[in-house]
């Protein structure tokens, strides 16, 4: 492994004194929780999930919000790109400052179950801890297209503990957490006209993997001093369980282990009523354990050469200088965002942002932003959004020179917003998964398979769409939203581009998505909501097409909760994807309906 020298070392000084607070490292941190909708829409029955990903924790407020109770939950999201689809969760009460604790537990068809819990161990004014511990897991039957039905399995648990300690001017928040997920491979995995040597390499029927996660962070409370800050420490220890058994062999195979280690921080300094500057900066340090696995990737169904190269440690240093601003009517906001690698076989990446907002009216609102950078890629970012991929693989790092992004927010009448969106991205190198090539050059399989491999391309990605929010009188809200996406993608390899000539989609991506969300409230113990989304014009490679036009995700969810007093609260669910990981990737036939019936109490 080489560095590149100077420059490196510099920008490594910069880190001593400052920090970063770059798009992964919000991802990755303990005490963090994507938001489905945003600004002022807060149903009374929040998105749900398909009973997949279990929601990010986050330390407890000092306040009355909304606890996340997702039946399930969809594949990781692609980077902005895929649109999970969102499924039923419950509102209540969140167990703050007046609860000590909360269980929630629901059972239903294809043997479906939650549970949720948390107890609140400290409620101080300067001081505050919770634990909370949950499971989602899911049992049914699953049709591929040689309408073989078997059974299949997930189960996700998660134990998180969060502290926060309020200091005079300042902040200290811990979070530590330990993940395991369990799940079966289904597919097909060979076919007829397969070698001999092809068809005695076999996956695990099973498989498993454990994340344990910290996260320090101090900063600066907001307040009317010039300076702020924030500094952070947090990381991951990943292991896969197990890999894949090569042709008359025996040896126990596993996956790899990766540890992901990031110091970051921000300083800012308020140099007048119009002006502000400041820098971020990260170094986050990735290091491996080989895997002890046969690669599935092109020809090799043999011992495969050195990982060397896949699983190298090495370093990525992020530097992000700015400035914020007002001029006239508009606050602005302009930077650089500049990351050096410790590879010699990376290069220096690095890309201009910008951000702008203005007032167009007492109605309506305009933004604007520009931003980019590199894409962090890791062996656990792979796994979480594609379970089936190959466990020699490792994603690599993608790097993003533009993604320029504008919208308009009007308020035509006080309870209805609107917001029209369009935006444009590039991204090099991105990771899109595959389990089957037309003409037998990759053997990974002649048809859909259990396990997937990758391709990398250059994305260009136009999205045109709106949003719409109404809310009566609180008892009836409305949520709509549509986009259209337009992909061209290329290729450094020429065959592979040549394949893409003709047809230069996205594999996987929709280019249509839309949702539409019904809640009411008809009296203050009964809430109701009607849920539904589409994933439509998705392409994928197959045995005898490049970019095989798939069939759309329809995904309609119903549900109603009922209030029982202050404590309890009971709730049903209904859903016609079963596990939608089946039919984001695999394209199989999901057997649905699936019921789930449960309830919360607080102590």
């Amino acid at each position: 492994m080489h560095t590149h020298g100077s420059l490196y070392s510099s920008l490594l000084l910069a880190l001593l004194c400052s920090g970063t607070l770059s798009a992964q490292t919000s991802q990755d941190t303990l005490i963090q929780r994507d938001l489905i909708l945003e600004k002022d829409y807060v149903p009374a029955i929040e998105s749900s999930d398909k009973l997949l990903i279990l929601p990010e924790p986050e330390p407890v407020n000092q306040e009355k919000r909304s606890a996340d109770f997702s039946l399930m939950g969809s594949p990781a999201p692609l980077k902005g790109i895929y649109r999970p689809l969102p499924a039923p969760v419950l509102n209540t009460e969140y167990p703050a400052s007046k609860k000590w604790s909360y269980f929630s537990f629901a059972g239903g068809s294809k043997t479906a179950f939650l549970g949720d819990a948390q107890v609140n161990v400290l409620r101080q004014s300067k001081q505050t801890m919770d634990i909370r511990l949950l499971h989602r897991s899911i049992f049914g039957d699953i049709t591929n297209s040689m309408n073989e039905t078997k059974r299949s399995f997930m189960n996700q648990n998660r134990l998180m503990a969060n502290y926060t300690l309020h200091l005079p001017g300042h902040e200290l928040k811990v979070g530590l957490g330990q993940r395991y997920n369990a799940w079966n491979y289904y597919g097909l995995w060979k076919t007829p006209s397969d070698p001999a040597s092809v068809n005695e390499v076999t996956t695990p029927d099973n498989q498993w993997l454990s994340d344990s996660e910290f996260a320090i962070n101090l900063g600066s409370k907001q307040t009317k001093q010039a300076f702020s800050y924030k500094v952070g420490l947090n990381g991951h220890l990943f292991y896969l369980g197990k890999g894949i058994n090569a042709p008359g062999t025996t040896n126990k195979t596993k996956g790899a282990r990766e540890g992901t280690f990031t110091i970051n921080g921000a300083l800012a300094y308020q140099l007048s009523d119009n002006l502000a500057t400041g820098v971020n900066a990260g170094l986050t340090t990735l290091s491996y354990r080989d895997p002890v696995t046969y690669t599935l990737s092109q020809t090799h169904y043999d011992n495969p050469s050195s990982t060397a190269h896949f699983f190298a440690k090495q370093n990525w240093l992020e530097v992000n200088p700015f400035a914020r601003f007002t001029w006239k009517q508009w606050k602005l906001s302009a930077g650089l965002n500049v990351a050096v690698p410790s590879l010699e076989n990376e290069r220096v990446k690095w890309a201009p942002n910008f951000s702008g907002s203005t007032s167009l009216s007492d109605k309506a609102a305009f933004r604007v932003s520009l931003d980019g950078g590199i894409l962090l890629g890791t062996y656990r970012e792979g796994l979480d959004r594609n379970p089936y991929l190959d466990p020699y693989l490792k994603l690599k790092t993608a790097y993003q020179p533009i993604n320029l992004q504008a919208a308009i927010d009007w308020r035509p009448i006080k309870d209805l917003r609107l917001t029209p969106r369009i935006g444009y991205s590039r991204t090099n190198d991105k990771a899109f998964f595959y389990n089957a090539l037309p003409g037998g050059t990759d053997r990974i399989n002649h048809a859909y398979g259990q396990l997937f491999s990758v391709l990398y391309m250059n994305e260009n990605r136009l999205s045109i769409g709106s949003e719409a929010y109404y809310n009566f009188r609180s008892k009836l809200r409305f949520f709509a939203e549509a986009h259209y996406n337009q992909y061209i993608n290329y290729s450094d390899d020429a065959g592979i581009d040549s394949q893409l000539a003709g047809h230069r989609k996205a594999w996987y991506q929709p280019g249509v998505d839309a949702r539409f969300r019904l809640d009411a409230s008809p009296f203050k113990q009964l809430s109701l909501f009607a849920d539904y989304q589409i994933m439509a014009m998705r392409y994928a490679s197959t045995s005898t097409e490049f970019m095989h036009r798939m069939d759309d995700i329809h995904d309609l969810s119903l549900g109603a909760s009922w209030q029982l007093g202050n404590n309890v609260q009971l709730f049903v669910r209904l859903n016609n994807l079963l596990d939608q990981r089946y039919e984001v990737w695999n394209a199989y036939k999901v057997h649905g309906l699936s019921a789930l019936i449960g309830g919360y109490v607080t102590f």
